[in-house]
């Protein structure tokens, strides 16, 4: 029995014939399940028509699958029950490869200039938090630019709030 999720996606794709994975580069485009879902059909040479046959899927209900959320894509995704035999139809394990791309880059570890290791996830945890702090920072120097009357020491509080939320953050 195999005992690597690397080694039970090469068996699959030899039991089925298929590439034993996707390229790195075709998953690195797929901004959410739904591109990777997409990319899956893609590569199988099939139409999504036939693959919801394949699977007893009604087609409408893919559709709404595969369309991209801007364009009212339901953010369910596929129905569970679905989801192996949707890989299975297509010949290729795309999004499960593509969710373990999205779950080794939250569970890496980043190695800082410093030298200090950081899990990635708290990077960007950090990265959310310091992009906050600048909107705001540019909202206080627009604000003071304006002659609003706004004061540097009375409208910081929340600067100062925020870069110890986010040290305490890191230092988990």
């Amino acid at each position: 029995m195999t005992t690597t999720i690397s080694a039970i996606i090469a068996d699959a794709a030899y039991q089925n014939g298929t590439d034993e994975a996707a390229p790195i580069e075709l998953l690195l485009r797929c901004d959410d399940l739904a591109a990777a879902y997409r990319l899956c059909i893609q590569r199988s040479g099939k139409s999504a028509q036939e693959v919801a046959h394949e699977i007893d899927l009604n087609y409408e209900v893919l559709r709404r699958v595969l369309r991209k959320h801007t364009e009212g894509g339901d953010r369910r995704y596929m129905p569970n029950d679905k989801l192996i035999p949707f890989m299975l139809a297509c010949g290729n394990s795309i999004p499960l490869q593509w969710l373990l791309l999205q779950w080794r880059a939250l569970t890496g570890v980043v190695t800082l200039p410093g030298g200090e290791e950081v899990k990635q996830v708290d990077v960007l945890r950090l990265q959310g938090r310091l992009g906050s702090i600048e909107s705001k920072l540019d909202e206080l120097i627009a604000a003071s630019r304006g002659g609003e009357g706004c004061s540097l020491v009375a409208s910081s509080h929340w600067l100062i709030d925020a870069i110890c939320d986010a040290a305490l953050e890191v230092g988990r």
